[in-house]
């Protein structure tokens, strides 16, 4: 009986010491990572980005931002498309309310963009208040993910497309 509440008491310690190690990992792979940035591919009508600063201005096109905090609105027959950083595409369309909470990822060299998968890892969370947006993230790293944050719920992926809308009858969510 003593050998095994000394067996269990080693156990325990290491079950504590991976846990920390693992914890800890997390944390230094979080520090590695930096702000994403989008690229306004397309727009129609005059879409309003709000900025972490207070700043608005609408939304130029081809214009080179960095995503996380950024505010995106647009009304009755507005739309745009981002083209992301870690080589997802996003479309948000009218009468839709979307912040980015946080766009992060890890750095890479120039010239590892055009492989096949996302040469990093990252991490896209969005906040969709009201409307339509679309998604492609066919090419993310195994280690990344997107985050849709509704009223309701959440939506997480890791690869996929799709679309989701929130409207007054609720989340609708297609992906594929």
């Amino acid at each position: 009986c003593l050998e095994m509440v000394s067996c269990l008491r080693i156990l325990i310690l290491n079950c504590i010491l991976i846990s920390l190690s693992h914890a800890q990992a997390i944390d230094f792979f979080l520090d590695e990572l930096e702000d994403g940035i989008g690229i306004l591919t397309s727009r129609e009508g005059e879409v309003t980005f709000s900025y972490p600063d207070g700043r608005k201005a609408k939304a130029e096109l081809h214009a080179v931002e960095q995503l996380s905090g950024l505010e995106i609105r647009t009304d009755q027959e507005e739309h745009l498309f981002l083209a992301l950083s870690n080589g997802a595409a996003l479309g948000i369309y009218e009468s839709s309310e979307v912040r980015v909470d946080s766009y992060l990822q890890q750095p890479f060299e120039a010239g590892k963009e055009s492989m096949e998968l996302e040469p990093t890892r990252s991490k896209l969370v969005l906040r969709l208040t009201s409307g339509s947006i679309t998604f492609t993230a066919e090419r993310l790293s195994p280690l990344s993910e997107i985050i849709i944050d509704l009223p309701i719920g959440q939506v997480r992926m890791h690869k996929a497309t799709g679309r989701v809308l929130y409207d007054n009858a609720g989340a609708h969510i297609t992906i594929t």
